[in-house]
């Protein structure tokens, strides 16, 4: 197979073996970031598989420089690439979680630093893999490229969608290692067409053996030593807990724990003289997420009387209560105490539902909804009614440094989420809040930010219609849909003072406190808290001088950046230097940090990476006309590709509830359509005085529109049945998707003849921008929202159409 010209026909077995190693990267890549959220964390795994992903450019940058020597023995590349691409998924798996890295000191300690460092390297080589046997398949038979990018793209897509279905059968430690298997069998294929019987015979031997070998070995690898699993398994051994369930599914792994070394009652207050009661531990990938009182009477749950919690409770009449993201059943004991005459607790996992429903007998009616509860409170806007909107998935101590949550969006916690909670309460009804302090306090000061927001869209005055409390653990902010008059206002101080309180915002409350009861760090020169400074600036009209002002930004979230752990800020970063010194990385904003560190790694590398092909002059590379028209226009469409495709997860999953599952039908939908496009595309080209033009103006077109066409679909389709709903995204997701597949194959039919050693390089500069697009976009979005993304993915093609159109006009270029 050396000498391969422009025309020669796709050996037999390539598309197939294009299509299973496509679809292996992609589901090994979204079960390794499963994996190593249940592992680690959620921002750690964010940071190795976005680093990982290097490994698609540096195998363009291979190419560019080995092109030659591959192509003369390419069967034999092939062969050699596709078995180390199998073994190499569980292999370098499992050696890279026999690193003794230390995520907590990960940058505190240098050798840390070298652990993650050989991590990312470890975990770099399937990618690489895998990625250079693509680029080989585009460069060696680019007259077909059309073709075969498609067959890259439907892989990929129909990788994405296949996986998740397997995430309930098997844990996320050990989901990583089963993912080889389609890449073995892509192996088997290629040898049994192109090695003699005894050498296949050999090959498919030591390949069902390592398939055998990954269904039977008992992989379970330990969590992050700091997670409250780690915990529990060590008290577990010494006989002081019982492990009573485990579970998986595509959101997470669930276990349930009993141990009377264990009590959790989340910011019960010291003025109580009940006790906790026997409870179970409900954990989501190895953190504590809910707790269950075993208890089957009211009056066990005492100790829920002295927690900030009660304090709406204390304010209504008989409520009908909606708990809104609980994962426990402490807030269904709360609400039975205070006599709550209707409960209904709505919760996106079905399993989390069943376990609180199996450990929960209150004496009143609990209804129990699994399904998303933006999606909920979009679909019964102006259908039910409650006294107290609970919010409980918010419910927890916040990090001391809060941005490990940063990365994650909340679709709940934005003022259009808050908007629809508002417009379900009864008139006399009350949205509540509870949230651990911080110092410096964020959280409680964004949500109640937010909560004004929310007032002043309804067209009320926010300093009518709020409170705000905190013990010596946590702050309880308060939203009140009818002006809240004297008889409130006593009621509430009084059971402020029962529950050894501080009142830091009613109406009428003076600038500066009498006796706190428990102090905490405020405004220098006052002796009031920076809750209380905060609230009063925000209801007296100075809330925008009181943003700008302040070390964190608090601003409320906007369903276009739903970012609500999202508290860094740019310019106070020398405040920060000069306040926590070297503590700095434990104190500031560390998930926006990590996608910095990202960013940063990825254009080093990519800028060394791609340079070095253009720097070794005996590459043909360095004779290749338009090359650097080629660089903008490929760098170009893979940040724009990725761009829309980030975007798109976050505008249209919303709609289908379900984060996870959402995310992955619109990958799916995305690359399929992309590739159909790409297909489409080689049989209409050659027809097309300017192929480039007519993909960009009906994707221009298409994305104007969705600038603002998902925030008026969501209230228009809420309603409708899932089915439906995916539907509906499927047909709105088809066109642009269908043209952006048209942009790669379209700038490699123009790197033929003596330009295609520019092919390989090409497969790389797109890979380098797809993989900085990634931390990019999240920055991005961040910053500026998802509308601003969508724009500049519109200029990045405009920008990537008219630097081909020089080339393609003036070809000496």
């Amino acid at each position: 197979m050396g000498g391969i010209s422009d025309k020669a026909a796709i050996p037999k077995g390539i598309p197939v073996i294009l299509f299973l190693v496509s679809f292996t990267v992609i589901s090994f890549q979204i079960a390794l970031l499963r994996s190593l959220s249940f592992l680690r964390y959620y921002h750690f795994a964010y940071l190795v598989i976005g680093t990982a992903l290097l490994g698609f450019g540096a195998s363009g940058t291979f190419l560019s420089l080995f092109r030659k020597i591959i192509e003369k023995s390419l069967e034999l590349w092939i062969s050699w690439l596709v078995c180390l691409f199998a073994a190499s998924i569980p292999l370098c798996y499992l050696l890279a979680q026999a690193v003794p890295l230390d995520v907590q000191y990960m940058f505190v300690q240098g050798v840390q630093l070298l652990f993650l460092a050989s991590t990312i390297l470890i975990l770099t080589i399937p990618f690489f893999c895998g990625a250079l046997l693509i680029g080989i398949f585009l460069s060696s038979f680019s007259s077909r490229v059309h073709t075969l990018y498609g067959i890259n793209l439907l892989g990929s897509g129909a990788g994405g969608m296949c996986v998740l279905p397997f995430m309930t059968f098997f844990s996320p430690d050990r989901f990583p290692v089963i993912t080889a298997l389609p890449a073995a069998a892509a192996a088997l294929v290629w040898l049994s067409l192109h090695l003699r019987r005894v050498g296949y015979s050999i090959a498919a031997g030591c390949m069902a053996l390592m398939c055998i070998l990954l269904f039977t070995m008992d992989i379970s690898l330990p969590p992050d030593q700091y997670k409250a699993l780690s915990m529990l398994r060590r008290l577990e051994k010494q006989g002081d807990a019982s492990h009573l369930s485990v579970s998986y599914n595509g959101r997470s792994r669930i276990d349930l724990y009993s141990s009377p070394a264990a009590h959790q009652t989340l910011f019960a207050g010291p003025g109580s003289s009940a006790l906790p009661p026997e409870q179970l531990m409900l954990l989501e990938d190895g953190e504590v997420s809910g707790i269950l009182f075993e208890i089957s009477d009211a009056r066990e749950a005492e100790v829920m009387d002295s927690t900030p919690q009660s304090l709406p409770y204390r304010l209504a009449y008989s409520p009908r209560v909606l708990l809104l993201f609980d994962s426990g059943n402490v807030n269904i004991w709360l609400g039975k105490r205070f006599g709550a005459r209707e409960i209904v607790l709505v919760h996106p996992d079905l399993r989390i539902i069943e376990l609180i429903q199996e450990h929960t007998r209150s004496g009143i009616p609990v209804y129990f909804i699994a399904q998303d509860p933006r999606l909920y409170l979009e679909q019964n806007r102006g259908k039910e009614n409650f006294d107290i909107i609970h919010i409980a998935g918010t419910e927890g101590m916040p990090a001391v440094a809060g941005g490990l949550g940063s990365l994650n969006e909340n679709h709940l916690l934005t003022q259009g989420g808050l908007t629809s909670a508002y417009a379900m309460l009864t008139d006399r009804g009350y949205i509540s809040i509870t949230r651990g302090i911080q110092n410096p306090p964020r959280d409680n000061i964004k949500i109640f930010r937010l909560f004004a927001r929310v007032l002043t869209r309804a067209g009320k005055l926010p300093a009518d219609h709020l409170l705000q409390g905190r013990n010596y653990l946590a702050v309880n902010t308060i939203l009140s849909k009818n002006s809240l008059g004297n008889e409130d206002i006593q009621r509430y101080s009084t059971a402020c003072k029962a529950l050894s309180i501080d009142p830091e915002y009613y109406p009428g409350i003076p600038a500066e406190p009498g006796n706190y009861i428990n102090m905490i760090a405020g405004p220098e020169g006052s002796f009031s808290s920076w809750y209380r400074y905060a609230a009063l600036a925000v209801v007296r009209g100075g809330e925008n001088e009181f943003g700008r002002a302040y070390l964190f930004q608090t601003n409320p979230p906007r369903d276009d950046s739903p970012y609500f752990h999202h508290f860094f800020k740019l310019e106070s970063l020398k405040e920060y230097i000069r306040a926590y010194g070297g503590l700095l990385f434990q104190r500031i904003e560390l998930g926006f940090i990590i996608l910095v560190f990202s960013l940063a790694a990825v254009i080093v590398f990519a800028f060394l990476l791609i340079l070095l092909p253009l720097a070794v002059k005996r590459t043909d590379l360095s004779e290749v006309k338009g090359k650097y028209l080629g660089i903008s226009y490929f760098l170009c469409i893979g940040l724009a590709f990725m761009f829309l495709e980030v975007v798109s997860i976050q505008k249209f999953g919303l709609h289908l509830g379900n984060p996870v599952f959402s995310a992955a039908a619109v990958i799916t939908s995305i690359l399929v359509c992309a590739g159909t496009g790409s297909i489409t595309v080689g049989k209409v080209s050659s027809r097309l005085k300017n192929p480039f033009l007519l993909p960009l103006f009906p994707l221009l077109a298409v994305i104007t529109v969705y600038l603002f066409l998902p925030d008026l679909l969501l209230p228009s389709i809420a309603g409708f049945s899932a089915i439906f709903r995916f539907f509906i995204v499927i047909l709105l997701l088809a066109p642009p998707a269908f043209f952006m597949g048209w942009f790669f194959p379209l700038g490699l039919s123009l790197y033929q003849g003596e330009r295609k050693p520019f092919i390989p390089f090409a497969w790389g500069v797109n890979g380098f921008a797809s993989v900085a697009a990634s931390p990019l976009v999240l920055l991005l979005s961040m910053t500026f929202g998802f509308r601003f993304v969508m724009i500049l993915s519109g200029l990045l093609y405009t920008v990537a159409v008219l630097s081909i159109s020089v080339l393609q006009y003036r070809p000496e270029d």
